[in-house]
This record gives C-alpha cells, structure tokens and sequence, in this order.
C-alpha cells in the first residue's frame, strides 16, 4: 500500500537523478583527455559506448529469441572517438578510467 502512494512520488525522482548523473557524464567527457592519445573524449564517445552498449543487447535478444533478457552490468561509459579505447565512468571519483574489457568494437 504505501509504495502504491509513494510511487507518484518515486518515479519523477528516479528520473531527475538519472538526467542530472548523466549531465554531469557528459560535462566530465568534455574535459577528460584519452590517456592513450591525449584526444578529448567529449559527448560523442558516450553516444560511442551507448551505441556499442545498443549493439551488444540486440545481439543478446537475437541469439536467444523468446527468452528474457536482463540488462547485463555494464562497463563502458566511454569510447575515445580515435584511438577506439574503452573507458569505465567512476562515479564517486568523478572520472574515467580505462575498462578492463578492451576488445575492439564491432
């Protein structure tokens, strides 16, 4: 009963959060150099880790049709837009960090 009260409440929250973290992902990307070849990362290496991120769960629904797929944890927040290098978003230091998953993309 009282999550079903709480919920108008809780949902607005939720949201307002995730768009001010993300903001300040983004404004940190503005200013963070690639520490293999110094390029700044910038919003579009977010976008690079969003659309790579995109790729990978379709790729999941499609090798397993009819079964549910949970989002899988995820590592990369970032991809240098040059040199193709993965970064992991640390959110309590505020900044990125190489990801111990290196792959190439896809």
């Amino acid at each position: 009963m009282t999550m079903l009260v709480l919920f108008p409440v809780i949902i607005p929250i939720t949201f307002t959060i995730g768009y001010f973290e993300e903001r300040q992902k983004r404004k940190i990307a503005e200013r963070f150099s690639c520490t293999k070849c110094g390029n700044i990362l910038g919003a579009i290496s977010i976008d690079l880790a969003d659309a790579e991120q995109h790729k990978f769960m379709q790729r999941l629904l499609h090798e397993n049709p009819g079964i549910r797929i949970r989002p899988a944890t995820r590592t990369v927040y970032a991809v240098c837009s040059n040199c193709k290098t993965k970064f992991t978003y640390l959110k309590e230091d505020m900044l990125f960090d190489i990801a111990s998953d290196n792959s190439p993309i896809e």
